[in-house]
């Protein structure tokens, strides 16, 4: 599910025993319609190539409820056997959308998520009347403000809107802006070069998902992502955390089995 470059069913078809897996089907927006020409490197890897499980490209987005229906009646139903889901390193509410993929599919035996960076502020809405809520098969529900706003129920003002921070921390929060303008013009006066201090030092608390996106906040975008997976009746779902990569904290992983199957 929206597999860049496939990098990972590149890896999963070389290891897989093929005679027990029939295909891998790579999800991403970004692969070429079916009417039109791929380009070379698309051609080459998925089509010339031969691989140990063979591995089919379709151009799904899966905000897009039509693409999704599309995707249920042409390619999923259609599986003869159980189906394996994966979406790793999804970025914003690309989450969200997997989750209700693998909650509607009922072929889907085991569902692995591996999030990344958390859905923008600028779509709290919590000045609106209508905020975003994202629904899910489970009867759960939640939106970005859930997210960003530690007291959901009290009144939207300026101080809540600006989610983790709170009220309390303008000023450290103007310290740290100026901080970072800083830092930047440092940057450009050094240019491009990076000395050997540089190279030693420890970039694990950096995130990838903006300096907004805090250990505290990615944790809580996790629980409210595992929440919406849990289902008596329909999966057993844990959370795990796996240090794959020591330079953001973004490295827990959320795992689906289906039950009865």
């Amino acid at each position: 599910i929206c597999c860049g470059f496939g990098i990972t069913s590149m890896f999963l078809s070389e290891l897989l025993p093929p005679e027990l897996v029939d295909k891998i089907l790579l999800i991403d927006y970004n692969f070429p319609c079916h009417s039109e020409s791929n380009p070379p490197h698309i051609q080459q890897i998925f089509y010339e190539r031969e691989w140990p499980v063979q591995l089919r490209i379709r151009k799904v987005n899966i905000k897009k409820t039509r693409e999704i229906r599309n995707l249920h009646s042409r390619m999923l139903n259609a599986c003869p056997g159980p189906i394996l889901m994966f979406g790793i390193h999804l970025c914003k509410a690309l989450s969200v959308h997997a989750i209700k993929l693998y909650q509607n599919c009922p072929k889907a035996k085991l569902f692995v998520l591996k999030p990344c960076c958390l859905p923008g502020k600028d779509r709290q809405n919590v000045r609106r009347g209508e905020p975003i809520l994202w629904k899910f098969i489970n009867g759960y529900e939640f939106g970005p403000r859930d997210l960003y706003c530690k007291e959901i129920n009290q009144p939207v003002t300026d101080d809540n809107v600006r989610g983790d921070e709170g009220a309390n921390n303008n000023h450290d929060d103007e310290q740290e802006t100026a901080i970072i303008q800083s830092n930047d013009e440092e940057t450009k006066q050094k240019g491009s070069s990076d000395s050997d201090d540089e190279k030693e030092k420890d970039y694990s608390d950096r995130p990838h998902g903006g300096r907004h996106c805090s250990s505290e906040l990615f944790s809580r975008w996790i629980d409210l992502l595992e929440r919406a997976c849990q289902d008596d009746q329909l999966s057993i779902v844990k959370k795990e955390h796996t240090d794959i990569t020591l330079h953001h904290f973004q490295n827990d992983f959320i795992y689906c089995e289906r039950q009865g199957q």
